[in-house]
């Protein structure tokens, strides 16, 4: 099941949906919510199933993910909405968007790589570096991120409701999940006919950055593409520079 927390316009002008990050569960963007809902975008965060104690797919796999999020994500954007992805959510985004043909798509910090033969390998060093999961604790940063957040940013309880919203999720469907990876390659670009929106933080590290930057050259082949860097922000980006983002999306659709 796919949990959607809604934060409404007052006076709307776009819907947008957006998909989050590994383990991550809607409540954690609720500051970047509201600030895209100050600028008139109607928007909806997804909690995927399986996440923060949603329930699990039967079958968890990428394949199955995106068939059980379509009619969710379809909804929510309407005729005419933005579809953003963070992380993970990312790479989920690209795929939808490729059978949605939202307006646009917004890119944070995606966790798209280029190169299948790593895609595995790539997300199961992602989960060990964010995570302790021995000791159930956010870490600070790892080997390919040379920061996942800044803990000036974030609140005590901020982390303590990550590292719940894991403990919450099912195990079966994380495994899947970096299992099935190169079952989406090779990923959709040719049906990209959206402007895209790639941020990256400026803190994030030379892992991430070097898929975004691939990303960005080949989306640029075809599409309007632009790649901004996001100053004071790790690879999480929400809540540490939620007004920047949301302004920066707001003048991309201008």
């Amino acid at each position: 099941m796919t949990a959607v927390l809604h934060t409404p316009a007052a006076e709307p002008h776009s819907r947008l949906v957006l998909l989050p990050g590994n383990d991550l569960s809607a409540d954690f963007y609720g500051g970047l919510a509201r600030e895209l809902a100050s600028r008139g975008f109607d928007t909806r965060v997804l909690t995927l199933p399986g996440f923060d104690g949603t329930a699990p797919l039967a079958e968890p796999s990428w394949p199955a993910m995106v068939e059980a999020v379509l009619p969710v994500v379809k909804e929510g954007l309407g005729d005419d909405g933005v579809l953003v992805g963070h992380s993970l959510g990312g790479l989920l985004g690209v795929v939808l968007a490729a059978r949605i043909r939202p307006r646009a798509l917004v890119l944070l910090e995606p966790a798209v790589v280029p190169w299948q033969p790593v895609v595995r390998l790539s997300a199961w060093i992602y989960r060990r570096q964010v995570v302790d999961q021995d000791r159930g604790e956010v870490k600070l940063q790892g080997p390919g991120f040379k920061r996942v957040h800044a803990p000036e940013h974030f609140p005590a309880a901020v982390l303590e409701r990550v590292v719940q919203s894991r403990s919450q999720t099912d195990v079966n469907t994380s495994r899947s999940l970096v299992q099935t990876a190169p079952e989406l390659y090779p990923l959709p670009f040719e049906a990209l006919t959206m402007p895209v929106l790639l941020l990256k933080g400026d803190s994030s590290g030379p892992w991430i950055g070097g898929g975004i930057r691939a990303l960005h050259r080949r989306l640029a082949a075809s599409v309007r593409a632009e790649l901004q860097v996001v100053a004071e922000a790790g690879h999480w980006m929400a809540n540490e520079q939620d007004a920047d983002i949301a302004e920066r999306i707001e003048r991309f659709l201008a």
